[in-house]
């Protein structure tokens, strides 16, 4: 997988600075600052919480590109919708049983069988 296949299963909200920055400087702000509004200041010497976790060279970066706005900081890195699905049809191709699979993509039985369900109707064409 290559870095714009990464890219596009990132969280729509964070794609942009991962793609402008880098996969690292982001995954450092969702670990650091998920969940919240981030205001970027126009100079990186006046956040200290970015600087210590980037580093200063990578804090002037981020204020090159988005200082003096706000960033909504997703609480995951990766669309888990997306991670979920694949998890629930890799399991079920190697036989695992719908109760397992659920625990382990900690989901609802009834959301496996969705997935599964939607699966079969877009390699079908039947999706509506």
């Amino acid at each position: 997988m290559n870095d714009n296949d990464c890219a596009k299963e990132l969280t729509e909200s964070i794609r942009d600075v991962a793609e402008t920055l880098g996969i690292d400087i982001a995954a450092a702000l969702v670990s650091k600052f998920g969940g919240l509004r981030l205001y970027v200041p126009r100079r990186a010497e006046d956040h200290r919480d970015v600087v210590k976790l980037l580093g200063m060279e990578s804090a002037k970066r981020l204020v090159k590109y988005y200082g003096g706005i706000e960033l909504d900081i997703p609480m995951h890195l990766y669309n888990e919708e997306k991670a979920r699905r694949q998890l629930v049809i890799t399991l079920r191709g190697k036989s695992f049983t719908i109760s397992q699979i659920a625990r382990r993509a900690k989901c609802t039985e009834r959301r496996v069988w969705q997935i599964l369900e939607e699966d079969k109707k877009s390699k079908t064409g039947t999706l509506l």
